[in-house]
């Protein structure tokens, strides 16, 4: 049940990756403004971060989670029926700050219901609901959007989170019923004290920066400029590019899973990420330096840039490595932030702010962009500075051999 909030958070958060011509047109706005609607959600999403694991380690997952549910689905019938942008962007905000704690919660419950020698392979099955939220995003409120409208599929998304909020309430505990008090309840700690426990570990930090460079691609190119910048190297319609995108997502459905039990297996955290970057440099090398590839191989690296991608679920079962587990919800919301943080809130405004300030491009009436594809791969070329960084970052962070 909370993976299956993680899979509702994905679904929204990645919504407006298939609205563009829409959002232009109703909003008047350029691609610039477009990118910070998108990232909007972002902003309270990573901000909350940490109050959010703080409130699962103290009030548990049943009751914080829950209460986010309803919250984010009010707040998606409020984005389907505003017509100002402030006041879209003011939703999406709301939504950020409801499912902050979707991912922590749900890496909560794992922890207290299962054994520690699982918990990477669960982390990856966590992301892999999201992905699949993301793939659903893509692909299915395309079709959705195109039959329906952008505003009525919003109104359908807000009934499902009200539905799942009461299917919550119902079936989910913090922890097993029949497990001791002293082992099922950590010891409490002030705040000041946990915070201190994660920020204090220089491996936490490296690991979240890590999480969040090898999450980019999904959190800012699959969630938004995918659809346009395929739409625009193809010259296909919307669904089509949606399909395209979606199949990223649809890579990291099995790419999540399959990193977290291959670390598992090998008792080693770095090769899994090792693998994983120089794989989304190379594939991202080739979308961005060439301008004929084959549309049946361009679905290929899309499948395979999730793929890879997956590689960053991986911090989650290293962080877990190294710390306690009366801080466990905290630190994982840490790496969260850190995930997000260093993806959309950042690059889907820059990527938008470089098309716009270096190519000075302009609008049509229908609300289409006039960015050709070498404009996309200029701005594009972001994502092979992110993961050299992440070369880097790797080369300095510790193997905790779990």
């Amino acid at each position: 049940m909370g993976g299956l909030f993680v899979l509702y958070q994905y679904l929204l958060q990645t919504s407006t990756g298939v609205m563009e011509p829409d959002l232009l047109k109703v909003f008047r706005i350029n691609t610039l403004d477009y990118g910070f609607l998108s990232s909007t959600f972002f902003y309270t999403y990573v901000a909350l971060q940490i109050p959010a694991g703080i409130a699962v380690d103290e009030w548990g997952a049943r009751r914080v989670l829950g209460a986010g549910i309803v919250i984010c689905a009010l707040a998606a019938g409020w984005f389907g029926m505003t017509h100002s942008f402030h006041a879209a962007e003011a939703s999406r905000m709301v939504m950020g700050f409801a499912t902050a704690p979707a991912v922590a919660g749900t890496m909560y419950l794992a922890a207290n219901w299962f054994a520690p020698s699982r918990f990477a392979m669960l982390a990856g099955l966590t992301e892999m609901l999201g992905m699949l939220g993301g793939a659903v995003g893509q692909q299915f409120l395309a079709q959705c959007i195109a039959d329906f409208g952008w505003r009525n599929t919003m109104y359908v998304s807000a009934g499902v989170g009200l539905v799942l909020a009461i299917f919550f309430w119902f079936i989910v505990r913090d922890r097993k019923s029949s497990t001791p008090t002293h082992e099922a309840l950590p010891e409490k700690q002030p705040v000041r004290r946990i915070l201190q426990q994660i920020m204090c570990l220089p491996q936490v930090w490296l690991y979240g920066l890590l999480s969040g460079l090898l999450f980019a691609p999904l959190a800012a190119f699959a969630s938004l400029w995918a659809v346009p910048f395929f739409m625009a190297y193809y010259h296909i319609k919307l669904q089509l590019a949606a399909s395209m995108s979606s199949l990223m997502f649809v890579g990291a459905v099995l790419g999540n899973p399959l990193a977290g039990w291959c670390s598992d297996k090998m008792k080693r955290r770095k090769p899994i990420m090792l693998i994983g970057t120089l794989g989304l440099l190379g594939i991202f090398l080739i979308m961005l330096l060439l301008t004929t590839i084959p549309l049946t191989l361009m679905f290929g690296l899309a499948f395979l840039l999730g793929l890879f991608s997956g590689a960053y679920v991986i911090s989650f079962a290293a962080v877990s490595d190294i710390t306690s587990i009366h801080v466990r919800g905290t630190a994982m919301a840490f790496i969260n932030m850190m995930c997000i943080l260093f993806g959309a809130p950042i690059l889907q405004p820059l990527i938008g702010y470089i098309l716009q300030v270096e190519n000075h491009q302009v609008l049509t009436t229908a609300g289409k962009s006039l960015y050709t594809v070498q404009d996309y791969q200029h701005a594009l070329f972001v994502f092979p500075i992110y993961l050299a960084f992440a070369l880097v970052v790797l080369a300095f962070a510790r193997e905790t051999y779990r």
